[in-house]
C-alpha cells in the first residue's frame, strides 16, 4: 500500500534529484569549447542576429540601473506567466529569436536551448521565453562578454526544468565580423550525451 508518507519522500528524492548539478568532465568541457569555435560560434555570428544585438545596444546604450531591472524582471515574469505581453513578444516574435528556433529544429536532440544576450546581459533573442529577461547577474554573462571576445564558460551538468532536460550550459562572447568588436554574448543548452565523457 501507498501511504501518503511515501508519495511524499519521493516527491522529495525526485526533487532532489532534478536540482543536482555535477562538473562536467574535463574531455567534455573540451569538446564543448571546440564546438563553440567550430560551429556555434560561427553559426550565430550571422549578420541577422548580429544586427538584432546591435539594435538591441543602441535602444540600451547604458547599463540598467538596480530599479530598472526590478521593474523590468517584473514585466517580464508576469509576461512569461500569462498571455505573452509587450516585453515578451519583442523579444520572442524578433527575426532573431525566429532564426534560434529554427536552429533547434535542425539541431533537434543536440541542442536544448538558444539565448543571445546584450552587452548588458538583457535578452535580445530566445528558442523559448526565457525565464528572465536580465542575465547580467548571472555567470552564463558574468563569465563571458565582459571577459573578452574569446571568453567561453561551460557551466555545470544538471536537469533544467525549463527545457526538461539534463543539459550543460555553454556560454561564449559574440563579435561583429565586420568590426572583430564584441557585442553580446550567447548561451547554449547542450543535452546530455551529446559529448564524450558527459
Amino acid at each position: 500500500m501507498i501511504t501518503f508518507s511515501k508519495l511524499l519522500l519521493a516527491a522529495v528524492f525526485l526533487t532532489s534529484a532534478s536540482s543536482a548539478t555535477a562538473e562536467v568532465p574535463d574531455q567534455a568541457e573540451a569538446a564543448a569549447r571546440n564546438l563553440v569555435e567550430t560551429e556555434l560560434r560561427p553559426m550565430l555570428q550571422q549578420p541577422e542576429v548580429i544586427a538584432a544585438i546591435k539594435n538591441h545596444n543602441e535602444t540600451y546604450p547604458l547599463a540598467p540601473s538596480n530599479d530598472e531591472v526590478v521593474k523590468l524582471e517584473q514585466i517580464w515574469h508576469l509576461e512569461a506567466t500569462g498571455d505573452h505581453g509587450g516585453l515578451v513578444e519583442q523579444v520572442n516574435a524578433s527575426a532573431a529569436s525566429e532564426i534560434l528556433r529554427e536552429m533547434i529544429d535542425d539541431f533537434r536532440g543536440k541542442y536544448t536551448e538558444f539565448l543571445v544576450m546584450g552587452k548588458h546581459g538583457l535578452l535580445v533573442a530566445q528558442s523559448a521565453v526565457a525565464t528572465d529577461y536580465f542575465q547580467g547577474d548571472e555567470d552564463k554573462y558574468k563569465k563571458s562578454f565582459p571577459l573578452g571576445p574569446d571568453a567561453v564558460y561551460v557551466d555545470k551538468l544538471g536537469y533544467d526544468q525549463s527545457v526538461a532536460a539534463v543539459q550543460a550550459q555553454v556560454s561564449f562572447t559574440l563579435i561583429d565580423p565586420e568590426t572583430g568588436e564584441p557585442v553580446g554574448a550567447a548561451t547554449v543548452g547542450i543535452r546530455r550525451g551529446v559529448l564524450p565523457g558527459m
